[in-house]
C-alpha cells in the first residue's frame, strides 16, 4: 500500500510505501498532521487521525498551507500515477513476485505478498491470470495448422483460458471466507500463483515436443508437487488458515480449478478450435492425441 503526502513546503510528493511513511514520520520529516492519502484514495487525512495516534505520541505541527493547496484534489495532483503508470508498475510488481517465486516458491509466497501490499498483489495475481491465458493462446497458435487461429479465435481463446485463474481464485475464497482471513487481495493473489507452475509447464513442453516425452513427464511431476505446495502455503500463510483444515482444502481448490476449467474449455476451445480439425471430427482431444502418437513413433 503507497500513499502520497505534503511535504514542508506543503506540496504533494510520493507516492512511498507505509513503511517508509512510518520512517518518515519517526525521523521527523512529517509530523501528526501532515496530511496524507491513499494511492488511489479520495480524501486527505492527516497522520494522526488515519493511523490513531495517541495524543503522548503526536509529533511536530503542521506545515503552513500554502496559497495554492486550497482544497486540493487527489485528481489534481500532478503527481498522480497514470493508467499508464499503474500498468507499468503492477507489471514491474508482478516480475519482482516472479523471481520470488522462482528462487524461494514456498517460503517467497507469503513474502511476496506481505511485500506488495494488498492492492499491489491483487493486481499481480491478475497479471499472473493473464499471463497463463497469454500462454495457452500461443501454445494453440502454434499448434494449429496456419491460418487457423484467426483474431477472433485467439480472443475467445484468452477469454477462456482466464477461467482457470477465476477457478483458482474461487477456489482459494471458498475455505478463506469459512475459516480463514483475508479477502479478495489475498484470493487474487494466491490465485494467480499456484498457475505459474502450470504456466511453465505448458510454455517449456510446447517446445520441447513429445519426442521429449521423460523430460515432460518429470516436469509435469514437479509441476503438480509445486502446486500442491504453493496452495497448502498460501491457505495457511496468506489465508491462515490451520494446517489441518488447509490439508483437506487443498483438493478442493484443485477440483474446483479443474472442473471450471474443463466446462469452459469444452464449450469454447473446442468449439471454434476444433472446427479446423476436420479429419478428427472437430474433437480436440484426440486431435493432440493423435499428434502425440504419430510424433512418438516418428
Amino acid at each position: 500500500m503507497r500513499y502520497f503526502y505534503t511535504d514542508q513546503a506543503n506540496q504533494p510528493s510520493g507516492p512511498v510505501e507505509e513503511a517508509t511513511l512510518h520512517e518518515l514520520y519517526k525521523l521527523g520529516a512529517i509530523t501528526s498532521l501532515t496530511t496524507i492519502i491513499e494511492e488511489g484514495g479520495t480524501e486527505w487525512v492527516n497522520y494522526e487521525t488515519h493511523y490513531d495516534v495517541p495524543p503522548s505520541q503526536r509529533l511536530g505541527t503542521p506545515p503552513q498551507p500554502s496559497a495554492s493547496f486550497g482544497a486540493l484534489q487527489p485528481q489534481h495532483t500532478p503527481n498522480m500515477p497514470s493508467a499508464k503508470d499503474k500498468v507499468k508498475g503492477a507489471s514491474k510488481d508482478a516480475l519482482h513476485a516472479f523471481k520470488v517465486l522462482l528462487t524461494d516458491p514456498v517460503n517467497g509466497l507469503s513474502e511476496a505478498f506481505d511485500s506488495l501490499g494488498e492492492k499491489r498483489a491483487r493486481a499481480v495475481g491478475l497479471i499472473f491470470g493473464v499471463f497463463f491465458a497469454l500462454t495457452i493462446v500461443f501454445v494453440l497458435y502454434r499448434k494449429l495448422p496456419d491460418g487457423a487461429m484467426t483474431l477472433g479465435i485467439a480472443f475467445k481463446v484468452l477469454l477462456a483460458s482466464l477461467v482457470p485463474y477465476i477457478g483458482a481464485t474461487v477456489g482459494c475464497a471458498v475455505p478463506r471466507m469459512t475459516l480463514g482471513k483475508g479477502n479478495l487481495c489475498h484470493d487474487s493473489f494466491m490465485g494467480g500463483s499456484v498457475l505459474l507452475p502450470l504456466t511453465l509447464f505448458i510454455l517449456i513442453g510446447s517446445f520441447l515436443g513429445v519426442g521429449n516425452i521423460e523430460i515432460i513427464l518429470i516436469l509435469a511431476l514437479f509441476t503438480v508437487c509445486l502446486t500442491i505446495l504453493l496452495i497448502f502455503a498460501g491457505l495457511t500463510r496468506i489465508s491462515k488458515i490451520s494446517e489441518r483444515v488447509a490439508t483437506i482444502a487443498v483438493p478442493l481448490v484443485i477440483l474446483i480449478t479443474v472442473w471450471s476449467a474443463k466446462i469452459i474449455y469444452a464449450e469454447v476451445i473446442q468449439h471454434y478450435a476444433g472446427n479446423v480439425l476436420n479429419p478428427y471430427s472437430g474433437n480436440l482431444f484426440d486431435y493432440f492425441l493423435r499428434e502425440f502418437y504419430n510424433s512418438y513413433n516418428r
